[in-house]
This record gives C-alpha cells, sequence and structure tokens, in this order.
C-alpha cells in the first residue's frame, strides 16, 4: 500500500509524478489530471519547462510511449501518451505531454464494419468490442475495489459490494433477457466501439473503466463504503485539516419532476400501464409542494419490474441534474477520517461532508477528481448524493 512521507522540501508529498517508458521524468511546471467514473477515459496534460528537458522528451518519447501517472507513491493512470506539443518563446522552451488511460482505443475506434452479436452477454459484448480494436491484454473484472485502494494509497472499507453482472443477468431473466441478450445485437457502421457498448451496458446500469493494473471494471458506482476522507468547513475559520479553496452548491429544480410515469409497448398491467406500478416519486419535490408528473413511453418496457425501475432511474437522472456539490481543496491528499494516514483524493470514493456555510453535514460519493497545478496545487471533487446512484437494471 503506497505511504506518503515528505518531498525534498520537508513538505507533504503531492508530487504528481510522470513516468515513460518505464523512466522518470522532471516535476511538472502545471498540470491536470482527470478521473472519473461517469466520465470516461481518465487523461492527463503535463507541462515540463526548458529546453534540454523538451529536447530528450521529443527524442525519447513519441506518441504512443507507455505512462504511468503518480501522486506520491500511489498510481493514478496508466495507459499510453497521445503526443506533445512544445512551444519555444523569449530563449526558452517548454514541452506538454498529454495521455488517457487503457480504455483510450475502445474511445477512438470505429465500427468498420457491421458486426451481429447473437446470444451475447454483458461480459462478452464488452470482451469483443475491447478486441476489435487491438485491447488484447488485461483482464474483464467486476469489482473496483482494489483499484480504489491504490489510487488512494489507503484502506478503503467497503461495507457491501456492488451488484456483480451475473447478479444484473438474474435480475433480468425476472423479465425479458435471462443470462444473455435475445435479440441479436448489431454494431453500426461508423459508430465508436465505445458507443455501441454504452448503449447496451446503459440499461443495466454498468459502467467500463481502466484500471491502474491494466484491467478493465465493469461495474456499477458504489457508495456503500465507509467514508475515507472528512472535509470540514467551519464560519469563520481559514485553516482546517483539509482547506477549502472554494466550493459550490446546487440544488434547483427546473430538471426536477414530482413524480415519472412509464407506459410499456402492450396494454394492460403487466406492461407497466397502471400507474401504481410504472412511477415513481421524488418526496423531495413533493415536500415542496411541486405537482409536476413526467409521463414517457418505452417501448423496450415488457413488465412492471422494468417500467418501475426504469421510473426511478429517470427519476434519479433528474435529481443528478439538479444537484451538484463540488469542493476545490488545497493540495492532493488529505489525512484519513480516522487521522491514522494520508490519502490521494480519488473517485468511487466516499467522504463526510461538515459545512457550516452551506447547512450540509452528510455522507458523499465522490464521482470525480480534477488535480491540477497552474501554479497552485489544489484538487476539485465533484460529489454526489448516494440516494442519486440509481442507473439502470430491474430489481427484484
Amino acid at each position: 500500500m503506497a505511504k506518503f512521507g515528505t518531498d525534498d522540501r520537508g513538505g507533504i508529498d503531492d508530487r504528481v509524478r510522470l513516468e515513460l517508458d518505464g523512466k522518470e521524468v522532471l516535476i511538472a511546471e502545471t498540470y491536470e489530471v482527470t478521473a472519473g467514473v461517469l466520465s470516461q477515459p481518465a487523461a492527463f496534460s503535463l507541462r515540463l519547462g526548458h529546453g534540454d528537458v523538451a529536447a530528450k522528451i521529443i527524442r525519447n518519447f513519441p506518441p504512443k510511449t507507455p505512462f504511468k501517472l503518480f501522486i506520491g507513491d500511489a498510481v493514478q493512470q496508466s495507459g499510453e501518451t497521445d503526443g506533445f506539443v512544445a512551444e519555444g518563446s523569449a530563449g526558452a522552451t517548454g514541452v506538454t505531454i498529454r495521455g488517457r488511460d487503457a480504455l483510450a482505443p475502445l474511445h477512438d475506434g470505429f465500427v468498420d464494419a457491421e458486426k451481429s452479436f447473437k446470444d451475447a452477454t454483458y461480459t462478452s459484448l464488452v470482451g469483443a468490442a475491447l478486441k476489435a480494436v487491438g485491447i488484447t491484454t488485461g483482464e474483464l473484472v467486476v469489482s473496483a475495489r482494489a483499484d480504489r485502494q491504490i489510487k488512494a494509497g489507503v484502506k478503503i472499507v467497503e461495507l457491501a459490494p456492488p451488484r456483480t453482472v451475473d447478479e444484473i443477468i438474474a435480475d433480468a431473466g425476472k423479465s425479458d433477457t435471462g443470462a444473455s441478450f435475445q435479440v441479436v445485437l448489431q454494431s453500426k457502421l461508423g459508430e465508436r466501439w465505445y458507443e455501441f457498448v454504452r448503449r447496451h451496458i446503459d440499461r443495466a446500469g454498468l459502467f467500463l473503466w481502466a484500471g491502474v493494473k491494466g484491467d478493465f471494471i465493469l461495474s456499477q458506482p458504489n457508495a456503500q463504503q465507509k467514508p475515507a476522507y472528512r472535509i470540514v468547513r467551519q464560519r469563520g475559520k481559514l485553516n482546517n485539516a483539509v482547506n477549502v479553496v472554494s466550493a459550490e452548491f446546487q440544488n434547483e429544480t427546473t430538471h426536477r419532476y414530482s413524480e415519472i410515469i412509464i407506459y410499456g409497448r402492450g396494454g394492460g398491467k403487466k406492461f407497466g400501464r397502471t400507474k401504481s406500478k410504472g412511477k415513481f416519486t421524488d418526496d423531495e419535490m413533493l415536500a415542496l409542494g411541486y405537482k409536476r408528473p413526467l409521463v414517457l413511453r418505452d417501448a423496450n418496457v415488457q413488465s412492471v419490474l422494468q417500467a418501475q425501475f426504469l421510473a426511478r432511474r429517470k427519476l434519479a437522472e433528474a435529481k443528478r441534474q439538479g444537484f451538484a456539490l463540488t469542493y476545490k481543496l488545497a493540495g492532493h491528499s488529505t489525512p484519513t477520517i480516522d487521522g491514522k494516514d494520508r490519502g490521494v483524493w480519488s473517485p468511487d470514493t466516499v467522504v463526510e461532508v461538515e459545512d457550516d456555510e452551506f447547512g450540509i453535514k452528510d455522507l458523499f460519493y465522490i464521482e470525480n477528481v480534477v488535480h491540477r497545478r497552474a501554479p497552485e496545487t489544489t484538487t476539485t471533487i465533484r460529489l454526489m448524493r448516494p440516494d442519486d446512484l440509481v442507473f439502470g437494471g430491474p430489481e427484484g
């Protein structure tokens, strides 16, 4: 497990370090490192200074160079570089290196010949797409537990695992798909392979992202964890255990609904025609006095179970759109909640927030993290409410 010591200046080692083809380059002047679960792939842009460094990078590290990116000793991303941009002015030359994680080929690759997938499962579909873009190494795993601990550099306690792909398939078997898709799936000429994969795994609430060890994770966001970190913002106090540079809190109802009602393609109760079976309500909106129902028809809905869950999923989407809590924090790491260690701010983890200014005291899921130096060293985290993490797949 990664440990955070001090750097050669005696401070916390929050340095972003880049290894290119196994060789470490110098500390960056500026950088932006982005990672998340709902948005893929993870990426970085890192600028190095002075001409001697620039010349060596141009000569030794062309596009498609393998990289590993660290914060302190905790690896955050691995993949291949996309290339560099070198700029010179007033006798000084700098070079900016950009790269994305191992999932980048799936985002870049286009379907060049239509292909049919019969009796496909979620895992076989993803495996075929990875193979189609030339990804032949790396295991497809169903849990992000190991990956999140590597990135955070500290122990993350998972209270319960997310539903596995097999469990999602079993749930789907109660409605229409069983162990595999009953219909033949068809990739479309000219679409990106990632779009094709997402079109089908979205209905099960699955997400695909790259692990730092070269594996690929097919799983769901999981907020069932003990909080690893804590943000405390007290009124009138500038310095806390975590120093908040700025914060933004949005909770607005423009695109939210008091209830969502789903009608299936057939008639009768079993197709979700009955409102009591095909709807889900937003208690917050009802408490505020809103009466704003949204009525939808979905030809793919063939059961009460699917109608109910799709309504819940659509309601969660609207809630995520209306609720946004973002913190810009000093540094890239923070004391763990028990005070015994120090962890890197990482996505797919849980943080406890006590904010006097916003009147918030609750647990939140960290969906996206951006580490920056420009020239201040900061981390921006985007938080979601655990109850809003509903993405797809019928529930029994």
